[in-house]
């Protein structure tokens, strides 16, 4: 049975944060202890996360990338959130701007 989400996107996670900008190209390096600080760079563009007192990160830098960015976030956040249920990715297709992400029930 298909199930549609639409997901509202917070940045809190800064492991899945920082796989989705490795899955975008971006060199990522982490500025200070507990993932308080994560820069992306791609070529000559530079974006910065930080935390600064609340669970959600800020950004600020060249943000032109962040839409693609926290649709990549999501994604990994579907697929992270899946294995640690017990659910497979099955596979994953995108069309019209839209990503469908198929998971099959593996528990028994």
């Amino acid at each position: 049975m298909p199930c549609y989400s639409i997901i509202w996107t917070i940045i809190t996670n800064g492991d899945n944060l920082i796989t989705a900008l490795k899955e975008l190209g971006y060199d990522v390096t982490t500025g200070t202890v507990q993932l308080k600080d994560i820069i992306g760079l791609n070529g000559a563009r530079r974006i910065n996360f930080y935390k600064n007192g609340s669970a959600a990160y800020a950004v600020r830098g060249d943000t032109t990338d962040l839409p693609i960015i926290t649709r990549k976030y999501s994604e990994v956040g579907v697929r992270s959130w899946a294995r640690r249920r017990g659910f497979s990715v099955v596979d994953q297709t995108e069309n019209n701007g839209q990503v469908q992400i198929r998971l099959v029930n593996r528990r028994g």
